[in-house]
């Protein structure tokens, strides 16, 4: 190393060429609605650069030696069925949600308990519920089981999360510095309680 830098300055760039080792990280955790880590996420990079990982049991995830000053998205996903993680506990929450003995407070909640996206908590969540605990329905009938939201994301109305547009890929761009806390509250249709882990 030392004839490559005989002089001891150290340089950033070598006739213009930044170092191999000068690069960049994006990492982060995925959360369930309760605030538990989940694994078994898959977490996809793209953009100026590309990788594919999966969340550890401690809900994390890292993209390492990404080159600086560039532009990534990343897109979340897994595939399950609809009875993952769902049980008696989550149908009971949202019928005393529904009877306002027990209101479900947490956005993500509510964006679970809302098992027929349409926008409102109502009688026939509980039946879709249900339906596929007693194995008579095996879906929820909606495109996708999970969805995910920045642990930052903003709420007007809190209580009343539903018009909430949630985006397929979340852009980033690298400066000059490590992301390492880009992290997600994971929403799986159904999973109130956010009982579910991941394997």
């Amino acid at each position: 190393k030392e004839w490559l830098d005989p002089m001891g300055l150290d340089p950033d760039t070598l006739h213009g060429l930044a170092p191999s080792n000068v690069s960049g990280t994006i990492a982060g955790y995925v959360y369930s609605v309760s605030g538990n880590p989940v694994g078994g996420i898959q977490v996809m990079l793209s953009g100026d650069a590309e990788g594919n990982t999966i969340t550890d049991e401690n809900g994390h995830y890292q993209f390492t030696d990404l080159p600086l000053n560039s532009s990534f998205a990343l897109h979340l996903q897994r595939e399950s069925a609809a009875i993952e993680g769902v049980d008696v506990i989550d149908l009971l929450d949202v019928i005393r949600h529904i009877q306002n003995t027990k209101i479900l407070s947490l956005p993500g909640q509510l964006l679970a308990a809302d098992v027929d996206n349409s926008g409102d908590i109502s009688i026939i969540d509980v039946i879709k519920m249900q339906k596929v605990l007693l194995n008579l329905e095996p879906t929820f009938n909606v495109p996708n089981n999970w969805s995910f939201i920045p642990v930052e994301q903003h709420f007007d109305i809190p209580a009343s999360p539903f018009s909430l547009i949630i985006p397929q890929n979340f852009d980033y761009a690298i400066e000059n510095q490590a992301l390492t806390d880009l992290s997600f509250i994971a929403i799986k249709e159904g999973d109130v309680n956010g009982s579910f882990s991941g394997n």
